[in-house]
């Protein structure tokens, strides 16, 4: 029972199918039909019955174009014949209107192009440009001689009747085109001479505005610096849309299309601009920075402007220099050699001014506030808590800040110039310093290079015991720190450079034998104290038995505690 219904649904479906299907194709013979009889496509049943693709009157025109005989960007007929053909198609329907409507939507589908351009060419100017050609074709044909036969069609006819048929396809010009080579030939021409006359009017009106004032003085002038203030302001006001460049080259790309001979247009105006069109594009806008193009004409005359122009007007102005093709060099740049080289030495010694003072700055930045006491002070326990604070937040942007801005300089052949010997002595000391990375990384208690926890406060325990050892005349130090402290300062000290050790760390090497006392006895008393604990009672669980803070080449003292400290634990 359920194969048999289910051959049933099968059968149902398959018949709901092609009925849709038939229903589907009863629809687009029905619209096919409708369009092949409408308004809208009258003017083409007229060209398909007579064979001539300029066949059909105003009537005509006028019905297939109604309502919308301006709008040239709406060829309905076409548009609609398409999606019918591509309907009938993809259903795989068959035309049941007869030959008639078959023969109309099939060769206004093949030739939908072209019948597109002939719907903008017939509803142009309520129709008139459509009757202007007919009238000039037949002109044409009674005066075969006549070569400019074709001339009085305005510009926009002649490009859309040349648009019509050149879209027409192979088929389609044999069975519509009815005019011969000749005509053909001279309509060709006439659009030619109506396209070139337009392009020469462009370029001359382009010319001539205020956009390319200035790109017309240069390129009479032969120099960069050729506008002057009336220029300047026709070509750099804000009202004025600074499109010359683009405009010249879209014309010019016109006259190389339809190979065009330069009438009534300026030509060396229009090529140059066109073939160094990035060149002027950058130069007006440099320009339009008035004050310092104005200021830069003066050193045309005067080779001691430099000292009087800003470094960012001398860093622009060659930077416009330095990108101008060989070409624009030769023709377009007057400024004596030495007043650019003197403008290049002046540049190169602001932009070293300018590093010096960005090297200067970083001294006064909230992350080399620890760095600059101890430098100051020579001492690794002179920054107070906020310096700590400030430091700590970016403990390692101070000397990458430092190295990156010194290798600037550097790079650039620059001397350190600073406006105290602090300063100086600042930057070469932080510079590339390994010794602060390590220092700091001790202080801000980071935990970086230890093997467990971070000895918080041992910045503060070992600063007290370092003090107190300083001012101690009996040589005992306080003993106030725990021994992983310890542990961890001498390692730190064991990792500075000679020249840190004497320069910045500021504790001589009879206070840190006196320390090393102090890590050694503590040691030896933690160890004492660990022996006397049995081995099968509970350990205490103190932070300093359970830091294990060592560094990785800890002292040998510091590994012999811990594993005395692990061998207890286990």
């Amino acid at each position: 029972m359920k194969t048999i219904l289910q051959v049933l649904l099968a059968h149902a479906i398959y018949a709901e199918g092609s009925q849709s299907q038939v229903s589907r194709c009863v629809e687009l013979n029905f619209q096919a039909a409708s369009l092949q009889s409408g308004d809208s496509c009258t003017l083409f049943n007229t060209v398909i019955n007579s064979g001539d693709i300029l066949a059909g009157d105003i009537t005509d025109v006028h019905t297939t174009c109604g309502e919308h005989l301006e709008n040239v960007d709406h060829p309905y007929c076409v548009e609609d014949v398409v999606d019918v053909v591509a309907g009938i198609i993809d259903e795989g329907c068959e035309v049941t209107g007869g030959t008639t409507v078959a023969n109309f939507i099939y060769t206004l589908n093949d030739n939908n192009e072209a019948f597109a351009s002939l719907t903008e060419l017939a509803c142009r100017g309520q129709g008139e440009c459509f009757a202007d050609i007919q009238k000039a074709i037949e002109y044409c044909n009674d005066n075969p001689t006549e070569e400019d036969c074709m001339n009085y069609l305005t510009c926009d006819c002649l490009v859309d009747l040349i648009s019509v048929i050149e879209s027409l396809s192979e088929t389609g010009k044999e069975d519509f085109l009815k005019l011969d080579a000749a005509t053909i030939e001279k309509i060709q021409e006439a659009s030619t001479t109506c396209r070139c006359d337009d392009l020469n009017s462009r370029a001359l009106s382009a010319e001539l505005g205020p956009s390319c004032a200035l790109s017309n003085q240069i390129v009479k002038d032969g120099d960069i610096l050729a506008g002057d203030t009336a220029v300047l302001a026709e070509t750099c006001n804000a009202t004025t849309e600074k499109n010359c460049v683009e405009d010249i080259v879209d014309i010019v790309g016109g006259f190389i299309e339809y190979y065009c001979p330069v009438t009534y247009a300026n030509g060396p105006f229009i090529y140059s601009l066109h073939d160094s069109s990035e060149d002027y594009s950058a130069i007006t806008d440099f320009a339009c920075n008035t004050d310092c193009y104005l200021e830069l004409r003066t050193c045309q005359n005067d080779k001691s402007c430099v000292e009087s122009l800003s470094c960012d007007c001398m860093r622009d102005f060659l930077a416009i220099v330095e990108d101008l093709s060989p070409d624009s060099k030769e023709d377009l740049l007057k400024l004596d050699t030495s007043t650019i080289d003197q403008m290049q030495q002046a540049v190169g010694k602001c932009i070293c001014d300018e590093l010096n003072d960005k090297a200067a700055d970083l001294q006064n930045e909230s992350y080399c506030a620890l760095h600059n006491s101890i430098v100051k002070e020579g001492f690794i326990f002179a920054g107070d808590s906020s310096d700590i604070l400030s430091t700590c937040a970016e403990r390692h942007a101070c000397v990458g800040n430092v190295t990156e801005t010194i290798a600037q300089i550097s790079d650039l052949g620059c001397e350190i110039k600073q406006d105290t010997d602090y300063l100086a002595k600042f930057l070469y000391t932080v510079n590339n310093s390994s010794d602060f990375n390590v220092m700091t990384n001790f202080i801000c208690n980071s935990g970086e290079t230890l093997l467990f926890e971070p000895n918080d406060g041992c910045y503060d325990e070992v600063k007290v015991i370092v003090e107190g050892c300083k001012t101690n005349a009996t040589d005992n130090c306080p003993e106030s720190a725990k021994s992983d402290c310890l542990y961890t300062f001498i390692d730190m000290v064991e990792r500075l450079s000679d020249d840190a050790k004497d320069d910045i760390l500021g504790i001589d090497s009879a206070l840190l034998g006196k320390i090393e006392q102090l890590q050694n006895a503590t040691s030896n008393e933690s160890a004492s104290s660990n022996e006397t604990t049995p081995s099968n009672e509970a350990q205490p669980n103190t932070p300093s038995q359970l830091s294990g803070a060592v560094f990785y080449d800890a002292s040998m003292a510091a590994i012999s505690y811990v594993v005395s400290i692990a061998f207890l634990l286990l």
